[in-house]
């Protein structure tokens, strides 16, 4: 099979039913294309297509005020809290380099398509169809747009549309509008713009673990103590991606999933039993 044949195969397979959403991947931290690469040898960065060599295709959800950190691109304003919900259907090829400190840097180009929802309360194994239903009965809100990132050509233009309103005629066109993204990166016009699509950092790296350790028994603390989610982030004051995450990981394992909701008594005192004495804040 194609590598254009295989894309969209995959995107058939993201509008297709019960796509089940994985997590974003702890540390994504798009950089941009400007951005330098410590301790990555200039020789080993990718300066055509034919030099990337991994092909991934994920879904995830994430939060709006996440997507922002992460420049994922959001119809509407960052704001909503819970109730608005980034899903990302991505398609990307890359090459991944190594630099200073562990830091893992993607090179390469991406195709994503995503859809923010308002007004969310659904759970579980989601799909396209499922969500164009909920907006057509008017249960969620939900909008789309596509975004590229390291390709430019005039197909490319073409098909990279505005965003609207998810309905069932839109539906249709955002399909077409991501196999047509796919199908364009074979055109000869179009050109690979060597660049970072992304870099994360290694969670083995003694150091990464090690603060993450900590940031973790600030978070199961700070639920001791009655805090939200919201409020232990504020405070950590950090933009560290996956620290936040970290912090939504341990509020979620004492069964607090919206990160304005403060924990109650059972949580707090789950939170106690976890730490056995420890105070990792003050």
């Amino acid at each position: 099979m194609s590598n254009i044949a295989a894309g969209e195969q995959i995107a058939d397979e993201a509008f297709a039913e019960n796509i089940l959403l994985s997590p974003a991947p702890v540390g994504f931290a798009p950089l941009g294309e400007a951005f330098e690469a410590p301790g990555v040898d200039p020789e080993q960065i990718p300066q055509t297509r034919d030099e990337l060599s991994e092909l991934l295709s994920f879904t995830y959800d994430l939060t709006v005020t996440r997507a922002g950190e992460l420049n994922i691109p959001i119809v509407g304003s960052v704001s909503g809290g819970f109730n608005r919900r980034v899903i990302v259907y991505e398609w990307t090829r890359y090459k991944e380099l190594t630099g200073s400190g562990s830091i893992k840097y993607r090179f390469g180009y991406v195709i994503r398509f995503c859809l923010t929802v308002s007004k969310w309360e659904v759970q579980g194994k989601l799909s396209l169809p499922f969500l164009t239903a909920q907006a057509e009965l008017g249960n969620i809100e939900a909008s789309w747009l596509m975004q590229v990132r390291g390709l430019i050509g005039p197909k490319i233009d073409s098909v990279v549309l505005p965003p609207q309103d998810l309905k069932v005629e839109t539906f249709v066109i955002a399909k077409q509008s991501l196999n047509a993204a796919i199908s364009a990166i074979s055109d000869p016009k179009t050109k690979y713009v060597p660049g970072i699509v992304l870099a994360s950092i290694d969670p083995n790296a003694p150091g990464v673990v090690y603060w993450l350790s900590a940031v973790k028994a600030y978070a199961v603390d700070s639920a001791r103590r009655g805090r939200t989610g919201a409020q232990t982030m504020a405070r950590l004051g950090t933009t560290d991606p996956a620290a936040n995450d970290a912090i939504t990981e341990v509020y979620n394992y004492l069964g607090i999933t919206n990160p304005n909701q403060t924990p109650d008594n059972s949580a707090r005192e789950n939170a106690a039993m976890i730490l056995r004495g420890i105070k990792a804040d003050i």
